[in-house]
């Protein structure tokens, strides 16, 4: 077998399937990477891929073992900031911060400033999270177009999450002439709803839904269509999403867990599957989305104290994450100032 061959073919396939949105992209290259790795094939890059691919499925059970089976793959940097990513998705922040700016002293890329802007989202300040994405951005060059329009999308997602609607469109803007495809365009059709302009929310909703043939996005164009007072078409959309949640458990048991939460909740009524599937999921992984997920389904099931101690706990665990990552940087300036 020619390793490097077979290497290039996955990285390549991997960067399709990100750039297409489709499961089965996706899912095709699992399958080749992890038949790879099966038959024989230790090398650190396929290591490291099929970490990227249960992170991005939010298998961290599965991400951490390949980690610890592969030493040598985990102490890079990539490895590094996979790790990071991993106790991100754990709900410790704080250990992935500091991983990070440790890491940032030593190799310095846009993607470890984007994971750090990320960690700050997890501790809910948002504005040195917009400030970490504008400087990975500026540490971009012309030839990485690709990943400007994703750190401005990132921008634009976070603006509207402020309601700050004209300066996500002003990100969302910039994204779309980077060429972003059904990333940009999932997020330009939540802009569409936030200024109150339902039929193009729906009209963007079904070409994403379409394009990507992802139950997430089936579910987000049945809410647009919905809104938009499309009846009929809703009923297509929220089968398509139902049947879609069903195949992709098949795959990867936790990959939509959070919008099968939602789904339940909102669509079907089952508030006694919402709630079990919130809690295999915060236990999977206890960081801030999960939680409030769960919080939500135990306030339908009718568990109000229950509901009002995680979102306490929550409120908590982010501010001890915000101070834990000031004492990292505090720590790291003194320790730059010493070797000055």
């Amino acid at each position: 077998m020619d390793t490097g061959a077979l290497l290039r073919r996955l990285a390549v396939g991997f960067a399709d399937a990100g750039r297409s949105g489709r499961d089965d992209d996706l899912w095709a290259v699992q399958s080749a990477a992890q038949e790879a790795w099966e038959t024989g094939v230790r090398h650190a890059d396929l290591a490291l891929l099929l970490v990227q691919l249960h992170l991005d499925c939010h298998d961290v059970d599965a991400a951490g073992s390949l980690l610890t089976a592969a030493p040598r793959a985990a102490a890079t940097p990539t490895g590094l900031m996979l790790r990071a990513g991993m106790l991100l998705q754990c709900g410790d922040p704080e250990r992935a911060g500091a991983l990070l700016l440790n890491l940032l002293r030593r190799d310095r890329t846009w993607r470890s400033l984007a994971l750090l802007a990320a960690v700050y989202e997890e501790v809910a300040d948002r504005r040195t999270a917009d400030l970490l994405y504008a400087e990975a951005g500026e540490d971009l060059d012309a030839k990485q177009v690709a990943a400007f329009g994703w750190v401005e999308v990132q921008r634009a997602r976070l603006r509207l999450e402020c309601d700050r609607v004209e300066s996500a469109d002003r990100h969302l803007r910039r994204a779309e002439s980077a060429a972003t495809g059904w990333a940009a365009a999932a997020v330009r059709a939540r802009w569409h709803t936030a200024v109150g302009e339902d039929a193009a929310a729906a009209a963007v909703s079904r070409q994403v839904a379409w394009a990507t043939d992802r139950p997430d996005h089936a579910q987000a164009a049945a809410g647009a269509v919905a809104r938009a007072g499309l009846d009929e078409e809703t009923a297509q959309w929220q089968e398509r999403a139902r049947t879609g949640f069903e195949q992709a458990r098949s795959r990867w048991p936790w990959r939509y867990a959070h919008h099968e939460v939602d789904w339940h909740l909102h669509k079907d009524g089952d508030i006694e599957q919402a709630l079990t599937l919130a809690r295999a999921d915060y236990n999977q992984r206890p960081a801030r989305r999960p939680a409030a997920r769960l919080a939500a389904a135990l306030r339908a099931a009718g568990q109000r104290a229950a509901a009002d101690q995680l979102d306490e706990d929550q409120v908590r665990r982010r501010a001890q994450g915000r101070a834990g990552l000031a004492a990292s940087l505090k720590q790291a300036a003194l320790e730059d100032a010493d070797t000055a």
